[in-house]
């Protein structure tokens, strides 16, 4: 993702950061049938993954995705650090109607 993000290539990282996701529940599927005790990394790679899927969609102006990135992420801290800066851009880009579509 960073070698996207260093070219100013936002979709891409933001493809690959979904690609990750997708691996990242197959992974957890077969910790929980295999090791459990190692399944409690998971919820964290997951919100880093929805976190930079949120930064990639809201610098492309994807609204609509950024917010489901938002609602996605399991950790709820960095759910609210998301949620603030999401507010924060949508005033500054005077696209408050976007929340009437939320």
């Amino acid at each position: 993702m960073e070698i996207f993000e260093q070219h100013s290539v936002n979709e891409g990282a933001c493809r690959f950061a979904y690609a990750a996701l997708q691996e990242v529940d197959e992974m957890e599927r077969s910790f929980r049938q295999e090791t459990p005790e190692r399944s409690h990394a998971i919820p964290v790679i997951k919100g880093r993954l929805w976190s930079n899927i949120f930064k990639f969609s809201l610098d492309q102006k994807n609204f609509i995705e950024a917010y489901c990135a938002i609602i996605s992420n399991p950790d709820l801290e960095s759910k609210y650090i998301c949620l603030r800066r999401f507010l924060i851009v949508i005033c500054e880009q005077k696209a408050t109607e976007v929340l009437l579509l939320l």
